[in-house]
C-alpha cells in the first residue's frame, strides 16, 4: 500500500503480539507485517472499504466476497473523481497488492495504469496477480517512492492513491504529484486524515503513529485543514468529501469478526470522537 523513501530495518516484536493488541506497530514495517494482513485484507486490496448499509447490520455475517465488493466500490468512488478519460496514463501511488491498479487497467476506462510501491514484496504480489493484464502492457508495475518518483516531469494524466497517503511525508509527496502530473491534469487522495493538528496526541493514545502518520516527517500539515492549505498553492479545483459515514462501521464489524482483539478497533472510536474521518481529496494541476 505504502510508497516511501526508505524502508525501515527493524527488530519488530512477534506479529501475534501485534495483532493481540498487546503493542503498537511502531514503524511501517512492522504494520504491514504479521498474518492480519492476510486475514483482513483480500483480493488483492489493502483498504477499508465503503461499506453497504444492510452489509453492517448486527445480524449480517461478512464474507470475503463482501469485503472485495466494498473495496471495489470505494475505489469506483475514487475512479469517477478522477473523470477518466480513454487516452489517460494513470499512476496508483502505493498500489499494494495491485487489486486497485489491476481493476481499473481491466476496465477499458484508460489507456494505461502504472503502480508505484517501495515495498518490493508489494510489487511482486501485484504483478503475479495482474500477469495477464501486464502482458496487454496497459499495467506496469514500479518499485519506487511517493517522495521521490522515478518518472519524467509531465508524465501521467490522472494520479490517485488509496489508503496510502498517511504514510507519505505529504509537502515531499505533494511536490512530485504536481511535477509528475501533465498540465490539466488531476490527484485524488482517498484515505483518513486527523480532523485537527491538536487532535494528534489524543489520536495517538488509540491507533498506532505508524498508521495515521508518515514515518518520514511533514506532521506539521498532515492534519486535513493544513493539508488542503497548503494543496491550494500549488493546485486548483480543491474538493473534499468525507465519506466515513460508509467506511468506518463496516470495517470495524470486519476486524471484530476476523481479528478482534487488535487496535483496529480504534478506529471507529476514535471517527465517534470527531478526532478523525475518511476524506476523498481531489484537486487540478493548473
Amino acid at each position: 500500500m505504502s510508497s516511501q523513501p526508505k524502508e525501515t530495518t527493524t527488530t519488530a516484536a512477534a506479529p501475534n503480539a501485534l495483532r493481540e493488541g498487546k503493542l503498537f506497530p511502531t514503524n511501517l514495517a512492522e504494520l504491514y507485517s504479521g498474518d492480519d494482513i492476510d486475514s483482513l485484507f483480500k483480493g488483492g486490496f489493502l483498504c477499508f472499504g465503503y461499506w453497504d448499509d444492510v452489509l453492517i447490520r448486527d445480524e449480517t455475517v461478512l464474507t470475503d466476497d463482501d469485503y472485495i465488493g466494498a473495496t471495489v466500490d470505494l475505489h469506483e468512488k475514487v475512479f469517477e473523481t478522477l473523470d477518466l478519460q480513454k487516452t489517460d496514463d494513470v499512476l496508483d501511488v502505493g498500489s499494494g497488492h495491485g487489486g486497485g491498479s489491476g481493476l481499473l487497467a481491466g476496465s477499458g476506462l484508460v489507456n494505461s495504469v502504472t503502480g508505484l510501491d517501495h515495498f518490493a514484496a508489494h510489487v511482486a504480489k501485484a504483478q503475479k496477480r495482474n500477469q495477464k493484464l501486464i502482458k496487454t502492457k496497459n499495467l506496469h508495475y514500479v518499485v519506487g517512492d511517493a517522495e521521490k518518483m522515478p518518472f519524467a516531469d509531465e508524465t501521467f494524466d490522472k494520479l490517485y492513491t488509496n489508503e496510502a497517503f498517511q504514510h507519505f511525508n505529504p509537502e515531499k509527496a505533494l511536490k512530485e504529484f504536481y511535477r509528475v502530473l501533465k498540465k490539466g491534469g488531476r490527484f485524488t487522495i482517498c484515505t483518513i486524515f486527523i480532523n485537527n493538528r491538536g487532535y494528534i496526541p489524543e489520536v495517538l493514545t488509540l491507533i498506532p503513529k505508524a498508521a495515521i502518520l508518515s514515518d518520514f516527517g511533514g506532521e506539521e500539515i498532515a492534519a486535513l485543514p493544513n493539508l488542503v492549505e497548503y494543496i491550494k498553492t500549488m493546485f486548483t479545483n480543491v474538493k473534499v468529501s468525507a465519506i466515513g459515514n460508509h467506511v468506518w462501521k463496516g470495517y470495524d464489524k470486519w476486524v471484530r469478526q476476523n481479528e478482534p482483539g487488535i487496535w483496529d478497533c480504534n478506529w471507529l472510536k476514535s471517527y465517534k470522537r470527531g478526532l478523525i474521518d475518511y476524506y476523498l481529496v481531489s484537486a487540478d494541476k493548473p
